[in-house]
């Protein structure tokens, strides 16, 4: 655009088809062709993508806060039948809560934050280069498990975009306990014996 407008340039909607239509396949697919042109115009550099930097995020779901009562009141226009009966079912303290009747896999998630202790969507692993940040793998997981148990797919998908096998792997102390087995080493913070001085200044990047 050349010029300021106070509209947004499409209706949201329109993103969220066009994402339904290409599928996680076309978007590793956009994924790829971003790391390309990044290394092609020199935004980054080759070496970089073997130093990443791993983490989680919550992916937030445009859903009102959670309420059974809400719920039930939704339900009566549903035609999801499982779903309802799973709604009729749960307790206020279950685990695997069902949570919005539209988007069934939106679970409850707990980051430690003092302003939203809880989110309300879904749990996502992103690996960056370590040194600009540029990102090679954005993986979205069923329920909420737990961080460790999700770098090797996280560090698979970085790979498969990248077409190499990270030397260092940079993870927050959520990661104890991890589930990589691949040749690279996994830095976790809070561990700084036997470290380079250019490992623990790439470890506080993360």
């Amino acid at each position: 655009f050349e010029f300021f407008q106070h509209e947004a340039p499409l209706d949201a909607s329109t993103m969220t088809r066009w994402r339904k239509r290409i599928g996680p396949e076309g978007l590793e697919d956009l994924l790829k062709a971003s790391v390309e042109v990044a290394l092609d115009t020199g935004t980054a550099k080759p070496s970089s993508l073997e130093r990443i930097t791993v983490d989680t995020t919550v992916q937030p779901k445009a859903i009102v806060h959670p309420t059974d009562s809400r719920l039930y009141l939704k339900a009566r226009f549903a035609r999801l039948l499982g779903l309802v009966e799973r709604l009729l079912a749960q307790k206020p303290k279950d685990k695997n809560k069902l949570y919005s009747l539209h988007a069934p896999e939106v679970v409850c998630i707990s980051k430690g934050k003092a302003r939203t202790p809880y989110e309300f969507g879904c749990k996502v692993g992103i690996a960056t280069t370590n040194r600009e940040g540029l990102v090679l793998a954005s993986r979205s997981f069923e329920g909420n498990p737990y961080d460790g148990h999700t770098l090797k797919a996280t560090v698979d998908q970085a790979k498969a975009m990248s077409g190499v096998d990270p030397d260092r792997i940079y993870v927050d102390k959520g990661y104890r306990g991890h589930d990589y087995k691949g040749s690279g080493s996994v830095m976790i913070a809070g561990g700084k014996r036997g470290l380079s001085a250019t490992m623990k200044r790439e470890l506080k990047r993360r």
